[in-house]
C-alpha cells in the first residue's frame, strides 16, 4: 500500500470562506474547507484546486495505527468522565444514609399513594 501512494500526485478542491457570524466578513481571515460550507454560516469566496505529491516516507499503516491510538485515548477519556460522574452520583446516594430498612421505605411510599 505504501508503494501505491508514495510519490503520487493528488488534486483536491478547496473552498475559501469567511465567517458571517461575528461582525463584518471583510475583517475576517479566510478559512479553508474541503467542502462548500455556505449552508453553515460561511460565505464561499471561491474554490481552488490544491495539488500535492505525497512524500516517499509516508507510511499509511503507521499513520492509521497512530490515528487509532488517538481515538482510543479520546474514548478512554470520554468514558472515564462518564464513569466519574456515575461514581459521584453513587457516593451522593451512599452519603444520604438510611435510618430505616428499605421495606419500610417502600411501604411508606405505597401508603402515601
Amino acid at each position: 500500500m505504501k508503494e501505491l501512494l508514495a510519490g503520487k500526485e493528488f488534486t483536491v478542491p478547496m473552498y475559501i470562506h469567511v465567517s458571517e457570524r461575528f461582525g463584518s466578513c471583510l475583517e475576517k481571515e479566510p478559512i479553508v474547507f474541503s467542502c462548500d460550507m455556505s449552508n453553515h454560516g460561511y460565505i464561499n469566496l471561491c474554490a481552488i484546486d490544491f495539488t500535492f505529491t505525497l512524500p516517499e516516507n509516508v507510511d499509511p499503516v503507521a499513520k492509521a495505527l497512530e490515528s487509532l491510538e488517538k481515538q482510543i485515548t479520546n474514548e478512554r477519556a470520554n468514558f472515564q468522565h462518564k464513569i466519574d460522574a456515575l461514581e459521584e452520583k453513587k457516593q451522593q446516594l451512599l452519603a444520604i444514609g438510611y435510618d430505616k430498612p428499605v421495606n419500610d421505605f417502600i411501604n411508606d411510599t405505597i401508603d402515601d399513594q
